[in-house]
């Protein structure tokens, strides 16, 4: 009897991840057997991560939803299953109900954000704008603070392709840790090593980045500004920068300047943490290597203020003239979805109507103030917010209020624990797709290896059925196109102008391989040119969302009522609540879930391994404590991912932060306070 023959397919991890890592996917009798990486990529070269080679396992999980089910009691646990026509039955009878009742479609709502990525998971979207007016989150949780800070000091987006700070003499990553949370972009900065460039680390965290970088500055959590503008004085003093050129380059200079001259650097390091002769051999390092690389983690900039923080590292690197450099520049985010047509989404909305928007950072809580019509009806998926978001409590509430909640899942979440049905989606081996990534430059094709597991299906495929039992039910409900099949939409994605782009003839093209973003270097070289002051350190735009004009540190406010600051990075075998279904990972996990500074602990009567109780007036957690020495006195980690999730101790409000009315500001993540005491038996 002849051994069944292994197929080859090209995948694309769809996490929230900077990579986006092409894959191979070995497939044999219909199964994923194995996952390798595919090295016709040319920024992931045919690495994968941990979690990456994990996915056969993921893929094949007995935790896996198999079929759709329906709760009889919210939050009961008691599941029965059904077909797919009886949900869509249930489903679009309640949507139809709504409708007539209120007179129009803003009681339904939707609430997605990054579980998969693909540029075709937008269907649902795409699904709820055919509707007409809707209520739909806006926002970004994430990196958005970020973003918002550096569009205050220049009109535009720009991140070099990352492939290219292999060729930079100096790499300083502030707040980032890509050892744990972007492997593939250690390769590019070990070759720039490699060539005689430092690598310099800035966190609070001694992380595995910072073991390994040539010098490491453990900075006070929320005063990387006040630092960076310590730096960028010392450039100035030291005469390393002509302040004449700065003079015609920089809009508001001369004000910063005076800024900076008032600056007492005895107090920089006193508040910051880093002594002088840190800030020396950086600020020397700035001053005599380039090009220099300066890459913004995102954890940086998850605080109240920390919209000051990045701005005023931006205007460190402006300063030491590596702003838009070749080999250098500023590491941040590369805004590629935005350069893609979106169809799937976009063309859908073809009543024109008004949507009702709700900030996705504050969505539970915006949600429940909502009147005329209140919010019923609750689509989630490709999210866990009941794992992920802050304010929990306030989602238990919302949760408890609607009268229909529909969440799609790979597996059962917290979130789809607490749903009215849930829905088994399919993951990226089980549908076509396409992807691009929000750091690297790279467009890539997702092909279809199997056949759905059990009765998974995906976005479109449940976009287009249920759009048909709504039509069924009332014609016209929906607008959406359900004739067009995954296919179809690649090819309406892959505009003549992404053929430019990206330098392809069809999107047949990206079987073969990825394919690259074109340079824009020289284009927004021109840009700038054609600015008298290109740059500018006076925003109007700021003072309008309450913050100074200049980039100047602005000091976050302690909690008076606990005293450790809580950071929750990400772990290194999983990515929030996902990936927990892999045993593989389970005999290299830590056994820790709280780590706190040694000294702390012996004031508390701790020792590692003891039970730690973490808590606040969200709640309280426990957890296995490990002490070291490298974590500040006023720290408590707690990584993300888990049983039970961490966020359940975050509670933060829209109207205590500056530009409180942008719904592009990050949720503050890192703006918790806590207090700690001794638990009970160690475990």
């Amino acid at each position: 009897m002849m051994e069944e023959e292994v197929t080859l397919y090209k995948n694309v991890c769809p996490r929230n991840c900077f990579s986006t890592c092409s894959m191979i996917t070995h497939v044999k009798a219909g199964k994923v057997v194995k996952v390798v990486g595919d090295p016709s990529h040319g920024f992931t070269k045919g690495k994968l991560c941990a979690k990456g080679y994990g996915y056969s396992q993921y893929v094949n999980s007995p935790e896996r939803l198999k079929y759709p089910l329906m709760q009889t009691k919210r939050g009961s646990g008691n599941w029965q299953r059904i077909t797919w026509d009886e949900a869509y039955d249930i489903i679009s009878e309640k949507m139809v109900a709504l409708r007539n009742r209120h007179g129009s479609n803003q009681s339904l709502a939707y609430n997605k954000f990054s579980g998969n990525l693909g540029l075709l998971h937008f269907a649902i979207e795409g699904l709820f704008e055919s509707f007409g007016s809707h209520t739909k989150p806006v926002g970004n949780p994430c990196l958005g603070t970020g973003r918002q800070a550096l569009k205050y000091n220049l009109p535009f987006e720009y991140s070099p392709p990352p492939e290219e700070m292999a060729y930079a003499k100096l790499v300083v990553i502030w707040g980032s840790n890509p050892a744990r949370t972007n492997i593939q972009q250690m390769k590019f900065i070990h070759a720039a090593r490699d060539q005689g460039a430092k690598l310099i680390v800035i966190d609070p965290i001694f992380t595995e980045t910072a073991k390994v970088a040539d010098m490491y500055i453990q900075i006070r959590p929320g005063t990387d500004g006040l630092l960076a503008m310590g730096l960028t004085k010392r450039l100035v003093d030291s005469a390393l920068v002509e302040e004449w050129e700065l003079r015609k380059q920089i809009s508001g200079w001369d004000h910063y300047a005076d800024i900076l001259r008032n600056l007492d650097m005895k107090e920089v390091c006193e508040e910051t943490g880093v002594c002088e002769e840190a800030i020396a051999e950086l600020t020397s390092l700035y001053g005599t290597r380039t090009p220099v690389a300066t890459w913004i983690g995102y954890g940086l900039q998850r605080r109240k203020m920390s919209v000051q923080n990045v701005r005023a590292i931006d205007a460190l690197v402006t300063v030491s003239g590596n702003r838009f450099i070749k080999r250098g520049g500023l590491y941040y985010f590369h805004p590629e979805v935005e350069n893609m047509p979106l169809k799937i989404l976009k063309d859908n909305n073809q009543k024109n109507e008004q949507n009702r928007e709700v900030n996705i950072n504050h969505f539970a809580s915006e949600l429940l103030k909502l009147d005329d019509p209140p919010v019923e009806f609750l689509w989630i998926h490709s999210r866990n917010p009941l794992s992920q978001d802050q304010n929990i409590r306030e989602w238990d509430r919302l949760m408890s209020q609607l009268e229909m909640v529909v969440v799609s899942d790979v597996t059962m979440s917290h979130t789809a624990k607490m749903a009215d049905i849930v829905l088994p989606a399919t993951t990226q081996f089980e549908e076509m797709d396409l992807h691009v990534s929000y750091w690297n430059h790279w467009l890539s094709y997702n092909q279809k290896a199997i056949e759905p597991v059990y009765e998974a299906k995906s976005d479109l495929q449940v976009a287009r059925e249920l759009a048909m039992k709504l039509n069924e039910k009332q014609p016209g409900f929906s607008r959406f196109p359900v004739e067009l099949e995954a296919k179809d939409w690649i090819e309406k994605e892959v505009t003549d102008e992404v053929k430019e782009n990206y330098s392809i003839k069809s999107w047949q093209d990206l079987i073969e391989k990825p394919a690259h973003f074109r340079s824009q270097f020289e284009e927004f070289q021109q840009i700038l040119k054609a600015k008298p002051k290109p740059f500018t350190f006076f925003s109007k735009k700021a003072v309008e969302d309450g913050l100074s004009p200049f980039p100047i540190y602005q000091r976050d406010r302690e909690n008076a009522n606990h005293p450790f600051l809580l950071l929750t990075p990400q772990s290194l075998l999983k990515l929030h609540s996902q990936f927990g279904q892999v045993d593989w990972f389970e005999a290299y996990e830590s056994s820790f879930d709280i780590k706190i500074n040694r000294e702390v602990g012996k004031q508390i009567g701790v020792e590692t391994g003891d039970v730690l109780v973490v808590y606040n007036e969200q709640g309280d957690m426990e957890g296995l404590v490990e002490l070291d020495a490298s974590t500040p006195k006023n720290v408590v980690i707690m990584n993300q991912a888990g049983k039970e999730p961490v966020n359940a101790l975050i509670s933060t409000r829209l109207e205590s932060y500056p530009g409180k009315e942008s719904p592009e500001l990050s949720s503050p993540f890192f703006d918790i306070y806590v207090s700690l005491r001794k638990g009970g038996v160690r475990r």
